[in-house]
Parts: C-alpha cells; structure tokens; sequence
C-alpha cells in the first residue's frame, strides 16, 4: 500500500501518468518423461524466493559482499535451469513491473522496488513491505551503442523491434528492443557496486528491452515483456 501511495503522489507531482511495463521470467525446458512435477514445482518456489531475497539484498550491501551474493545468485539461477531440464514444460520463476516516467524509473520484482530519479541518479531501494527504504546511488547512464547495430525483429505487445545480439558471461542472448523508449536499464546500474555482466550489456543498448531470451539447446531462459500500459 505505501508504494502505491508514494507512486500516486509522484503522478500527482508530475503531472503525468507513467508507462508500465510488466514482464515474466521463465525457464522451458524440453519434456522429460517420469520426472515428479510436484517435486520440480515445490523447489521452484523454494529458490525463486531465495533468488529474490539474494536480490534485494544485492542492491545496498557492500561490493565485497556483493560478489559472495552474486555467486549465490548464480547457483541458484542454475538450479532453476536444471529443474526446467528435468521436470520439462515452463517454469515462471518470477515477474518485473518498470515504471517509467520523465523523472522516475522503477522497477519492482517479487516484492523488492527500486525507485530512481533519472536525472540525479538519486535511489532508493525498499525490499518488502514494513521495511524501512535504503538509499541508492546510481551510476551515469552508459553510451549507448548505434541503433544500426540491430535488425528489424518481430513485435512485442503491439510495439516494433530490433533485435540485438548480447554476449556476457560465456553465453549468447538475443534482445529485442523499442528504440522509441528510453532505455531504464541505464539507470538501473548501482554506483560502485558490481552489477552482473548481462545486465551491464543491457544498459548499454539503444532503446528498452522488451524481450531477452538465452537459448542453451537443453533450456530456454526468457525475460520477456507481457503488458504495457
């Protein structure tokens, strides 16, 4: 309820209503025969709350602190891969909702919101409800690189794209991107603090993501956007 009040008071303020974007993140893996759904469903839940805690907490602990948390998050992100191999079908392993207005960027992802002033580079990071919000410096936003470095690509919620290739960490994604909207990830990168490598590629394309996807051939990792309003 405080968000919701903090973000009409903002509307308010402002005077303009802010562009929401909800988006889904999933794992699909191939069918596997005699695997336990239930099994593969419980530990799904059990790590994708795990994940978002390791998350919220990425946000204001020290760059020491957040690289034994980043490694946590990877090992969890990778368990969730192999439940999507073994159990087959679609796992969601969570949800993203980016607010985005001229003079707010925020993002809220199962239950932690992240709230930034653009042009200050002023945050602050709220990691679930009762808890008191913790500040958050962000760093500039990165030059992008050149909109001709993309290729027409399909659409995403009724908006035109261009698809980007990504490499960051071994691994090779596809992004697909609105070039008519700015970009959040470029605000969305913690001054002094280690961010992962994916995410710092993001930051750095012409336009805002709509859908990036990780094909391993065993399993497809999607964050993709599902709603824009």
């Amino acid at each position: 309820m405080r968000w919701i009040l903090l973000l009409v008071a903002l509307q308010l303020a402002a005077g303009e209503p802010p562009t929401v974007f909800s988006f889904v993140e999933t794992v699909a893996g191939k069918p596997a025969p005699g695997s336990d759904r239930g099994v593969v469903e419980g530990l799904r839940k059990q790590h994708t709350e795990r994940l978002a805690r390791a998350r919220a907490e990425l946000m204001t602990t020290t760059p020491a602190v957040a690289r034994v948390i980043r490694a946590d998050i990877g090992a969890l992100e990778a368990e969730l891969e192999r439940l999507a191999v073994v159990g087959g079908g679609t796992l969601r392993v969570g949800e993203r909702v980016y607010t985005v207005r001229r003079d707010l960027i925020a993002v809220e992802s199962n239950g932690t919101r992240l709230e930034v002033d653009p042009t200050s580079g002023h945050g602050r990071s709220v990691s679930g409800p009762g808890s008191e919000p913790t500040a958050v410096e962000m760093a500039p936003a990165p030059t992008p690189i050149a909109l001709e470095r993309g290729e027409p690509g399909p659409a995403v919620v009724g908006r035109a794209t261009r698809r980007f290739a990504v490499s960051a960490d071994g691994r090779d994604y596809v992004v697909l991107v609105d070039p008519t909207l700015s970009n959040p990830f470029a605000r969305l990168i913690p001054l002094n603090r280690e961010d992962s490598p994916v995410t710092l590629e993001l930051a750095k394309l012409p336009g805002m993501p709509l859908d990036i996807a990780f094909d391993s051939g065993d399993f497809i990792r999607r964050i993709t956007c599902v709603k824009a309003e």
